[in-house]
């Protein structure tokens, strides 16, 4: 049990909180009124909540300067400290929303770019070769 709390501290010191937090629950498991692994899971769930809340404003605030890969990215690392934040699955829901109208439009810019010379020329052939009768 002293291995585990002294891996769980190096780890909570390096910021590594998920090893921290499995190192701290594996002696929760076999001692379930350990004091200083409930202080650290404590300590690492508050963190948890810290950089959700962080990672979720910068979600925001990307989304509001319309870079939508940054707020899928930021939304996609708040859901993975929190799956069951509600904000986060909506906000990532509106950024794959606008990803695929992104799309969309770009694929309708691309068929215009190619139909436009066609409509121009009025559907005047100009090879004389194409008119030809094949016999």
């Amino acid at each position: 049990m002293d291995d585990h709390f002294a891996r769980g501290e190096q780890f909570f010191q390096v910021d590594d909180l998920l090893r921290a937090r499995r190192e701290f629950q594996s002696i929760m498991a076999l001692q379930p009124d350990h004091m200083g692994a409930k202080t650290y899971l404590n300590r690492i769930d508050e963190r948890f909540q810290s950089l959700t809340e962080s990672f979720y404003a910068m979600a925001v605030q990307s989304f509001a300067a319309q870079d939508f890969v940054q707020a899928g990215e930021l939304a996609d690392k708040v859901l993975s400290l929190t799956p069951d934040h509600p904000e986060a699955r909506e906000l990532k829901a509106r950024v794959e929303e606008v990803q695929k109208k992104y799309q969309e439009a770009a694929e309708t810019q691309r068929i215009t770019e190619i139909i436009r010379p066609l409509a121009e020329s009025g559907g005047n052939f100009s090879n004389k070769n194409a008119m030809r009768k094949p016999w």
